[in-house]
């Protein structure tokens, strides 16, 4: 994330060395989720697995403020490559 005012990164979400476990790759997309008035965003990351990554990563992640997993989402058998997503409330 980078701060609207000084243009300097405030906050970094996912990485590979971080989070190796995950096969990060290349992301294509992601979505900024605000909790509540009080709470921090959340980072929703669309993980693109294509040339020949299909099945080797997870393609969608939730990290908090402070980088951790929240969540995740794989269905190699019925997907290939997530590259955006969109969320409802």
């Amino acid at each position: 994330m980078i701060d609207k005012d000084t243009k300097r990164v405030k906050r970094m979400y996912g990485g590979k060395i971080k989070h190796p476990t995950m096969g990060i790759d290349f992301a294509s997309g992601f979505v900024i989720l605000k909790n509540s008035e009080d709470e921090a965003e959340t980072v929703v990351l669309c993980n693109w697995l294509g040339h020949g990554k299909q099945g080797k990563g997870t393609p969608l992640i939730e990290f908090n403020h402070g980088n951790k997993v929240i969540w995740t989402w794989s269905d190699h058998k019925n997907i290939k490559q997530v590259t955006n997503a969109v969320f409802l409330r």
